[in-house]
């Protein structure tokens, strides 16, 4: 199916679609400004260094490669960051759970992590548990390893996160088109409802002649006049289970022919094959089922016209 079907649910529903993403992004919008709690963040910078030994022999191979681990092994440390049983040891340490932590390598021997946290006092004294539970780790792998890694400098600092009400418009409005669109799409599938000119035409086994939009003009009928003049066959005009105010009187003073309101209702259609049966089609209004009541009863000649 063409792609641009879809869009024309959003044009035919527009006006509805607008309304509902506007107070879908206000409410998503006040929502998160006034009871969203505010949140805090703790940025902690930490730098894994190696401690030299005395009498230090810089000949000795063994110790150069040691010294140079420093550079790398901040990644290790990143990956145990990572274990969900540093996670674990985290909240153990500090007695406080409802906060996250993210940490990532900052230069060669640097560690960068965030701590979200629900108030500056909570962030704090997670990023103080950060560190000593950091050192911990070290010392235990040091132990294991023969090796002497250690939190040669820290700093943390601790900043109120801000809300971006322009961005929580943007967002939520786009969320919102993009959620009304669906529901819409949704409803008209549920019952049944012609929502694209592709049903219609295969229901009817014929392509349509002219579509015209709700807010159509006299002028725009012109057309179908023009084609309504060269049938070969006498016709009847007829909506398939919709009205549009005033849409009756613009169609017989243009076309100057009754315009029948409902084919359905109309018994002289049945059985009649000596006629063309010009048949308007509402998208997003007329439903499925109609048409092929329609089609059941009438084997004559048909036109469609579509209305978007």
């Amino acid at each position: 199916m063409d792609i641009r079907y879809y869009f024309s649910i959003f044009f035919r529903r527009i006006k509805e679609i607008a309304a509902i993403a506007i107070v879908f992004s206000l409410i998503t919008t006040l929502f998160s400004v006034f009871l969203v709690p505010q949140s805090f963040t703790s940025t902690v910078v930490a730098t894994i260094a190696s401690q030299r030994p005395e009498n230090i022999d810089y000949r000795d191979q063994t110790i150069n490669e040691t010294l140079k681990g420093a550079d790398t092994m901040s990644e290790t440390v990143q990956g145990w960051t990572k274990s969900p049983g540093f996670y674990n040891k985290l909240e153990d340490a500090s007695g406080e759970t409802g906060f996250s932590v993210t940490v990532r390598t900052q230069e060669k021997q640097n560690l960068l992590a965030e701590i979200k946290a629900d108030s500056e006092t909570l962030a704090q004294k997670v990023s103080d548990t950060f560190i000593t539970v950091l050192n911990d780790e070290l010392k235990e792998y040091n132990k294991e390893a023969n090796n002497s890694f250690v939190i040669a400098w820290s700093s943390s600092s601790i900043s109120e996160d801000s809300k971006d009400i322009k961005v929580l418009l943007v967002v939520s409005l786009i969320v919102g088109l993009v959620l009304a669109i669906l529901a819409f799409y949704l409803y008209e599938y549920l019952f049944g409802i012609c929502s694209f000119r592709n049903q219609p035409e295969k229901i009817l086994g014929v392509k349509s002649v002219d579509t015209l939009k709700k807010s159509y003009k006299k002028k725009d009928l012109k057309y179908l006049k023009a084609y309504l003049k060269n049938l070969d066959k006498d016709y009847r005009l007829g909506g398939v289970g919709f009205k549009i105010k005033d849409f009756d009187d613009k169609i017989e003073d243009v076309l100057d022919r009754e315009y029948k309101k409902n084919l359905l209702s109309k018994a002289e259609i049945l059985g009649k094959t000596d006629i063309n049966l010009v048949v308007f089609v509402k998208l997003g209004s007329t439903k499925i089922e109609d048409l092929k009541k329609l089609i059941a009863v009438y084997k004559g000649d048909i036109s469609l016209v579509l209305v978007n």
